[in-house]
């Protein structure tokens, strides 16, 4: 029988990518770690969120229980102090601040800066945010928003003067989405904003709405991860 060279070409071809593919998912589902921006795999809205423990600027702990809250939190998840971008965002959110905390509402802004970068940003920016390191990513992982930066733009970073791993005192190369969880009081996520477009943030209406939109909704048995 004469088979023909090409099909069976095209089929190995599928094979291997096949194979790529789900290693590469493995990778992700081991690690908490998605190989780009665009494959993050972000928790969901009725899902419960992760628990958090991070240290702050001023060296203190913050810690989030998702089966333990006294109050509705509002988790952002920004690249860094060094980023223009960010900076641009947490002068937007300067109004939105007062009217969350307001609604009863515990925001955070957790970034892979180390705890001395955190006191940079803070005296950089007119507001008097909470701000969390998350050096090690773990919150990232947890989250589903973490991601590893590809060699070509760590390079481009370090030619203008951005180096991720003296930002955060870790060599791993990893970011998070930016990102913006909004939680109930009974630990599930009522809202998330993931954009891999790091230009692209939720603006200060949106977010304002969407939190008070949350606190309008019944309580809810968490969803399985």
């Amino acid at each position: 029988m004469n088979f023909n060279s090409r099909p069976w070409s095209l089929i190995t071809f599928s094979a291997a990518a096949t194979l790529l593919l789900l290693a590469a998912c493995a990778r992700d589902g081991e690690t908490g770690v998605a190989a780009n921006a665009d494959a993050v795999r972000p928790l969901l809205i009725g899902q419960a969120a992760a628990a958090i423990d991070l240290a702050a600027a001023d060296g203190s702990r913050y810690r989030m229980d998702p089966s333990n809250m006294s109050a509705p939190a509002i988790i952002v998840f920004y690249r860094g102090g060094w980023c223009p971008y960010c900076a641009a965002h947490f002068m937007e959110l300067r109004n939105a601040e007062d009217a969350v905390r307001a609604m009863g509402y515990e925001l955070v802004f957790v970034s892979p800066d180390r705890p001395e970068k955190l006191v940079e940003s803070l005296s950089q920016i007119d507001a008097a945010y909470t701000l969390l390191s998350d050096s090690d990513m773990e919150a990232a992982k947890a989250f589903g928003v973490a991601f590893e930066v590809d060699e070509t733009t760590l390079n481009r970073y370090r030619e203008i003067g951005i180096d991720l791993a003296a930002s955060s005192g870790r060599d791993h190369g990893l970011l998070p989405v930016p990102a913006l969880f909004i939680i109930g009081s009974d630990g599930v996520i009522r809202f998330q904003y993931v954009n891999p477009n790091y230009k692209v943030r939720i603006s200060e209406a949106l977010f304002v709405a969407a939190a008070a939109a949350a606190l309008e909704q019944k309580p809810l048995k968490p969803l399985k991860k």
